[in-house]
């Protein structure tokens, strides 16, 4: 049976007899050795104990006038000096090889993060008008002056479209078609139409879309001259009458905020390709802005159940892996096997997505967080992203290995997008080769 297994399947019978009832109840995830010792039951030795209960000390009363002691983990010395003071001066000997073997097992079952070890990664930083900041999208666009008065106020037929036929209106919105009678499309008027020209009406119609497409990004003075020229460019261009677009007002709110998000999108793409990729882009690190995986960076995730798979190179142990995608015959935990089989990687660990102690890098849209990270025994770090391959060919692979690579050069680290199959070589040989490249 594997340590797994047996957990899962046993369990102490005295878990479910004592009152206290996890004296000696095995770690769920990853059990640490427990010294159990006897010493005579006394009302002085039961206080000592009970204030030591913090520092892992519990015990039970047996029927044989003594105190039955579990200390799981690490003995403290001041659990080992209530033990030694409680304990017969005969016994004294035995308690202390007792201790000394006990912590032997303790050092042998701990992780390397429990034993002190961590792996700092750099965050790559940017220098825009002289000052230096984390690389991020939404840091990066807020240093960008743009104004939506400069993009043109226009929504063209194939992004949304009207057709009337007799009683039937037809509406399409990126491509997708509603088709309603007029009778059916009667929608709540706009307030305040007390004038019945064109000009009233889209006037009003401008000020109902000012309210219904306001954005904290968009100033107001430069958004109600862009929805009115927006609409006159519908009018006037694209032969829409304005009593139609307020037919449609709700649609068309909807698919104003789409061009506006649009605009944005691209000015922020544009933003983020100068500040990071352009000739002119300073890029850096900062000692003060790095991203620290230790003992306590994971300590409350779900795990992936091992198996009888050791990860012995694993940070934080070799059976408390982050969850991974898929089960231990998926590719990405074949990947992780690849990794730790790697005699380069000193040590390494599963990097969970969006989550506050994870590594990340820049993207337009969002946060890139790579897979795996690993330190090598030379120092350097080795940030793996893998993808299947219906994935490797997608823009957003694409993307990401980009940034990847620069963060690589600028911090003199390495990056790789691992595939299943590449030239004929498998993960663990593509690992290899960008360690030794």
């Amino acid at each position: 049976f594997t340590d797994e297994e047996v957990r899962q399947s046993l369990r102490p019978a005295t878990v479910e007899q004592d009152d206290q009832g996890q004296l000696f109840d095995p770690d769920p995830v990853a059990p640490r050795p427990v010294l159990t010792f006897e010493i005579p039951d006394t009302e002085e030795a039961r206080a000592a104990l009970g204030e030591l209960a913090e520092e892992g000390a519990e015990f039970i009363r047996t029927d044989a006038g003594t105190l039955k002691i579990g200390v799981k983990g690490t003995v403290t010395e001041a659990v080992a000096a209530a033990l030694e003071q409680h304990t017969p001066e005969a016994e004294r000997p035995t308690l202390r090889a007792e201790i000394g073997r006990h912590a032997a097992r303790v050092e042998q079952a701990q992780s390397p993060a429990e034993k002190g070890a961590a792996i700092e990664v750099p965050f790559l930083m940017v220098e825009m008008e002289g000052d230096l900041f984390q690389a991020d999208s939404a840091l990066i666009m807020e240093r960008v002056e743009w104004s939506l008065l400069n993009h043109p106020a226009q929504i063209s037929e194939a992004e949304m479209s009207f057709r009337r036929a007799e009683n039937v209106i037809e509406i399409d919105v990126e491509g997708e078609k509603l088709v309603y009678s007029q009778t059916q499309t009667t929608q709540l008027p706009l307030s305040d139409l007390s004038a019945p020209d064109d000009a009233s009406l889209a006037a009003t119609l401008v000020q109902w879309l000012e309210g219904k497409c306001r954005s904290e990004q968009i100033p107001t003075d430069e958004m109600a001259p862009w929805l009115a020229r927006l609409v006159s460019w519908l009018v006037t261009e694209r032969n829409i009458s304005v009593r139609t677009l307020i037919d449609w007002q709700y649609p068309l709110a909807t698919r104003i905020r789409a061009k506006i998000e649009e605009i944005r999108t691209g000015v922020k793409a544009g933003a983020y390709q100068m500040a990071l990729f352009d000739e002119t882009a300073v890029l850096g690190t900062d000692p003060s802005c790095i991203a620290r995986f230790d003992a306590a960076s994971y300590a409350s995730v779900p795990t992936t159940p091992t198996g009888a798979f050791r990860l012995n190179r694993h940070l934080l142990g070799p059976d408390r892996v982050p969850l991974l995608d898929g089960d231990l015959g998926g590719e990405e935990f074949q990947c992780a096997w690849a990794l730790d089989s790697l005699e380069a990687v000193d040590l390494w660990v599963r990097n969970l997505p969006k989550h506050p102690s994870s590594f990340w890098l820049p993207r337009v849209q969002r946060r890139f967080f790579p897979d795996f990270i690993a330190r090598l025994n030379d120092g350097r770090i080795f940030a793996v992203e893998y993808k299947g391959e219906h994935l490797v060919t997608a823009q957003e692979a694409h993307e990401k290995d980009l940034i990847g690579r620069l963060w690589a050069k600028k911090t003199g680290n390495i990056f790789l997008t691992v595939r299943r199959h590449l030239h004929g070589a498998n993960p663990a040989e593509q690992m290899q080769h960008a360690i030794g490249g």
